[in-house]
């Protein structure tokens, strides 16, 4: 599966729910070093590709984000856009809020990306990662947000 999961289209993302299963029964990978590959319950993770490489000389966007706890705002090729967070968004963690506010801004920018590779700009480290390896395994809930957004 780890292997299909680089020539599948999104293969990471798919991947994610099982790697998620696994951990819920105890399954953790160990980095490599002094413990080595064969320690029980080892499940190897495989990198995503850098999406930023497969723009080449296609057409793209540069969309750019930003989050506070109290609202979102993006900019489009000189367009701006913005929201508030209201209900339930005011008791969500900064970083579920800025992968909200990436998910938002495609949305509202949808019509203008079409045909076109997109590349987000985010200041976060941990949204980041989980946009470029399809998800991850520390926050379901900021896997659950990638997942949407790439679907």
């Amino acid at each position: 599966m780890a292997a299909a999961s680089t020539v599948i289209p999104l293969g990471l993302l798919h991947m994610r729910p099982f790697q998620l299963w696994l951990r819920a029964r105890g399954f953790h990978p160990i980095p490599r070093g002094k413990q080595g590959l064969h320690a029980r319950g080892f499940v190897p993770f495989l990198c995503g590709s850098d999406p930023v490489s497969d723009f080449g000389s296609h057409s793209r966007s540069v969309l750019l984000t930003d989050t506070s706890l109290t609202g979102w705002g993006a900019v489009l090729n000189g367009r701006p856009a913005q929201g508030i967070w209201r209900g339930h968004f005011l008791y969500w963690h900064i970083d579920c809020l800025k992968m909200m506010a990436v998910f938002q801004a495609l949305k509202y920018f949808l019509q203008q990306l079409r045909g076109y590779h997109v590349l987000v700009w985010v200041d976060n480290t941990a949204v980041v990662p989980y946009i470029n390896r399809q998800g991850g395994l520390r926050s379901c809930h900021l896997n659950r947000l990638a997942q949407k957004i790439l679907l």
